[in-house]
């Protein structure tokens, strides 16, 4: 997956503030996994309105 700089930018700043990212369907999505910053956002459409980013399996824990 290419990194898109809005969403690294995004993850670096949701880290600084401590931010919990959530999955929003627990899909793989582009070579990721779609994730939200609201429980209630998760599998919302449009998707493009409720995701917020999208991180590699490696990432997560």
């Amino acid at each position: 997956m290419k990194p898109d700089f809005n969403v690294l930018e995004n993850q670096r700043t949701m880290q600084k503030v401590g931010l919990a990212l959530i999955l929003y369907d627990g899909m793989k999505f582009n070579g990721g996994y779609r994730v939200t910053v609201k429980a209630e956002y998760c599998g919302n459409t449009p998707a493009g309105k409720y995701v917020t980013g999208y991180v590699d399996k490696s990432e997560m824990r």
